[in-house]
């Protein structure tokens, strides 16, 4: 019994485990590369925060397609995914709205939340 939940395990959810070292590795890469940023320009965290994470999310859909399918449930995936791009127009857009940031340093922080964290969620990037 041991064995099969040993071998059930190594098969189905080490996968993930890569999966998540990679999201948490580009959490860390974008937040470095906010602080940098964030010492000579403004730029907005709430806009890195929400697209790193739908980012990571399309990743993760974008890794069920292929071998890792039985992970996931591909419809559940882009219902969060949908959310998630709703949640960064709102987002941006309050953020617009109350004048905290202009519309560069919004697009800004989409781009580069959105952008690290799909890389290395697609290209397994992580310590």
């Amino acid at each position: 019994m041991i064995y099969y939940v040993f071998w059930n395990w190594n098969n189905q959810w080490a996968n993930s485990l890569e999966l998540y070292l990679s999201f948490l590795f580009g959490g860390i890469i974008t937040l470095f590369l906010a602080t940098i940023i964030t010492l000579k320009w403004k730029i907005s965290l709430h806009s890195i925060a929400i697209s790193g994470f739908s980012g990571g999310m399309l990743g993760a859909l974008s890794e069920t397609i292929g071998d890792w399918s039985y992970v996931y449930n591909i419809e559940e995936m882009m219902i969060y995914n949908t959310i998630l791009l709703f949640l960064i127009g709102l987002i941006a857009s309050s953020r617009l709205i109350l004048n905290s940031h202009t519309p560069k340093q919004v697009l800004a922080g989409t781009a580069l939340g959105f952008t690290i964290e799909l890389i290395c969620v697609l290209q397994h990037i992580h310590i």
